[in-house]
């Protein structure tokens, strides 16, 4: 009975021992997949990441000139506003010195 034992005991162990290499095998392949897996994710990432970089500074330089338009926009009026008041005030100085001129009798 010892021979019976100890022939199956091998046995078993065999079978055991090429499980584990079959499965020892796989997981060595399903490692080197996700490995694959993980390459080719993190260069499709470095690439969306590039190209939301380019995104991103294209809208930068955008925004920057839409805020130089808008500040050249908002300062019109005042500059429309200054000149206005220039002319009004080198009217009102001619008609003082008409009148002063007037009155001395100057004209």
């Amino acid at each position: 009975m010892d021979g019976v034992n100890k022939e199956l005991c091998e046995e078993r162990h065999r079978n055991v021992s090429n499980i584990l290499g079959n499965l020892g095998g796989r997981i060595t392949e399903h490692g080197k997949q996700i490995d694959e897996l993980t390459n080719v994710k993190m260069t499709e990432y470095e690439k969306v990441a590039t190209k939301q970089a380019s995104i991103t500074d294209q809208i930068l330089l955008q925004l920057t000139d839409q805020e130089k338009r808008i500040r050249e926009l908002e300062q019109k009026p005042q500059k429309r506003l200054d000149y206005i008041i220039n002319v009004l005030i080198q009217c009102i100085m001619a008609v003082v010195i008409g009148v002063l001129a007037a009155k001395t009798g100057l004209v």
